[in-house]
């Protein structure tokens, strides 16, 4: 492990290269990115959320007797939920770790 920084910085240059090598192209995934493929993927997401927000809210109201503030509530905060997620979808963000692409990799 008594590497110098020079040696280390072209190990981390080596894997980063492997890794984009092993990366699957646009060509490899042909309907990744169809006109259809990502209508249903954002309706998925945007049911989703609402069911998923609905359903939290319907429970809470239960627990603590306020029908139907919390339903409408979380119903609303579903909503926003999936709309961000089709956000994120649609922008190249893709369930990604971090928020932001590599623009470093990308001039190479």
């Amino acid at each position: 492990m008594n590497q110098t920084p020079e040696e280390l910085a072209r190990r981390i240059e080596a894997a980063s290269a492997r890794e984009r090598a092993e990366r699957p192209q646009p060509s490899d995934t042909p309907n990744a990115d169809s006109g259809a493929g990502r209508a249903f993927g954002a309706a998925a997401d945007l049911a989703a959320g609402v069911l998923v927000g609905a359903f939290i809210g319907y429970w809470i109201d239960r627990w603590w007797g306020t029908h139907p503030w919390m339903m409408i509530l979380f119903l609303f905060l579903g909503f926003g939920a999936g709309l961000a997620n089709i956000n994120r979808s649609l922008t190249g963000q893709n369930y990604k770790v971090g928020y932001r692409e590599d623009k470093k990799a990308d001039k190479e």
